[in-house]
């Protein structure tokens, strides 16, 4: 395996297949912007074009190993934190078989679906400095079987400031043959120093048409339902995933998103409504955090539909409320061009510091009381 193939990724695919090309592949390479659009897909199709070099009559061998996370070359890093099992002192050998069935699953997941599969989706994942020492330490190993040595970090905006500092050192000065492929969706979270020893790669968001042939391929999804669902993902399979994922709990999602606009609303008139919107948000600050973050991927459906809904786009209005006394058409006229981007970019705030395990009732409360402001907001 010489070059990477990856059509869906054609851009970074070229950038990267260039460089290999011209010998200019860097030690340090960065790949950003969503897991929904398949950094870590990219990164193992890196590492098997790497780590194949030079041992042709064993490639498939080779690439096959990569593919099970099982190359003695290949060196895996990714956010952890202590478990029930693991309960101090977390070790990335700790995890490497739950990372290996992970994986196996998909490799377009979220963070928060890692944490929710190892069982700490109640705390924040990290990159310690044990783990940056452990990177050092493989990288400076002579290869085993390959050519070359590959870490990959995933997640890398989990590391701490003590872990960031000591990986600096091996970014800084390579051991020979080793590369290191770091994977982050907020580059702003790293260091500003290994940030401009790095080569970045961005990555563009995934086609619809991408989505809905992976929809269709994977989870037997007619095309019609699949078309609906690559709309509402932004580009990313991940959250298409969950959105497949996500169809059982829908009634009860939008009961509760229901009573949330409801006392949004009356909140002006009624001031009794802010103590039943603030206990709205304590009951959904119990709920697990895989729970709140399908919710609050629910919401963010809903205030959609209901906007296209109001733009008089019917072809693209799908969702219909099990609740027949819910008027959906007197509610769409509530959302209009002014609050949708704010309301959707309140949603994704949310759930961008859930992930990062912020104080949920807070949070939450934050949230709701945003929302009776917006949803006032007049056109």
């Amino acid at each position: 395996m010489d070059r990477i193939d990856l059509p869906e990724q054609e851009l970074a695919v070229r950038s990267i297949n260039n460089m290999m090309a011209t010998g200019k592949f860097p030690h340090a390479l960065l790949l950003t912007g969503k897991n929904g659009f398949g950094p870590l897909k990219l990164a193992m199709n890196i590492a098997k074009v790497l780590l194949s070099q030079g041992n042709e009559q064993d490639n498939k061998q080779q690439v096959l190993k990569v593919e099970n996370a099982s190359h003695p070359d290949l060196h895996l890093f990714f956010p952890i934190n202590t478990t029930k099992t693991v309960k101090s002192k977390p070790r990335k050998t700790d995890f490497i078989n739950d990372w290996r069935e992970f994986t196996k699953i998909s490799l377009y997941q979220d963070h928060s679906d890692w944490f929710q599969y190892i069982g700490i989706e109640n705390k924040q994942g990290i990159i310690n400095v044990q783990q940056a020492r452990d990177v050092v330490d493989s990288l400076k190993l002579k290869p085993y079987e390959a050519q070359a040595k590959v870490a990959i970090i995933w997640g890398a905006e989990f590391m701490n400031r003590e872990a960031g500092n000591k990986l600096l050192k091996v970014i800084e000065e390579p051991p020979a043959n080793s590369y290191l492929i770091l994977m982050s969706e907020s580059k702003e979270a790293l260091l500003s120093t290994i940030l401009s020893r790095c080569q970045e790669i961005p990555l563009t968001p995934l086609s619809n048409s991408f989505i809905t042939d992976h929809l269709v391929a994977h989870y037997k999804l007619d095309n019609i339902k699949a078309d609906m669902i690559a709309e509402q993902s932004e580009h990313s399979l991940s959250k298409a995933i969950r959105l497949v994922q996500q169809t059982d709990d829908d009634a009860d999602h939008e009961k509760r998103f229901i009573d949330w606009v409801r006392y949004a609303f009356l909140v002006r008139k009624n001031t009794a409504a802010m103590q039943d919107l603030m206990e709205w948000s304590t009951q959904l600050s119990r709920e697990k955090k895989g729970y709140q973050r399908s919710f609050l991927l629910f919401c963010q459906q809903f205030f959609r539909q209901a906007y296209l809904n109001n733009l008089k786009l019917y072809d693209l209005v799908f969702y219909k409320p099990k609740d027949t006394d819910f008027s959906f058409d007197k509610f769409s006229k509530f959302i209009h061009h002014k609050n949708y981007p704010l309301i959707m970019k309140n949603l994704e705030d949310c759930i961008f510091h859930l992930d990062r395990n912020v104080n949920q009732k807070a949070l939450l409360t934050d949230m709701s009381l945003q929302l009776t402001k917006l949803i006032h907001l007049k056109d």
